[in-house]
């Protein structure tokens, strides 16, 4: 099996999140984030500023790219009311973060 077809096949078993189970969908989207690469899922950890115009050096494109492959892994498994809630965001951790504080509460709500 190739690693596209290893990675379609885990994507499969990622169920939608369609607002309950949160930690059940974020343990398996983590994994799943993990397994594209550290710089991948980094970007969901680390602060990101999206040009309003794509980068043309290398490392601007790793960056961008590394960004549009987390936002499209999270967004693809929401549903649509979900989807509503963080669809004006335009970094993944800004809709990790935003995620997190609807679904586990943040420091005042815990």
């Amino acid at each position: 099996m190739s690693k596209k077809e290893s990675q379609d096949a885990y994507l499969s078993k990622i169920p939608n999140f369609d607002g309950t189970n949160y930690a059940f969908w974020k343990v398996r989207m983590e994994a799943y984030l993990m397994s594209l690469g550290v710089d991948v899922w980094s970007s969901v950890l680390v602060d990101y500023v999206v040009p309003d115009v794509p980068p043309t050096n290398a490392y601007g494109k790793k960056l961008y790219g590394n960004n549009d492959k987390d936002m499209n892994s999270i967004i693809f498994y929401l549903s649509q009311y979900e989807l509503l809630n963080i669809m004006h965001f335009r970094t993944a951790r800004e809709v990790w973060v935003n995620l997190n504080k609807s679904h586990e509460g943040d420091d005042k709500i815990k």
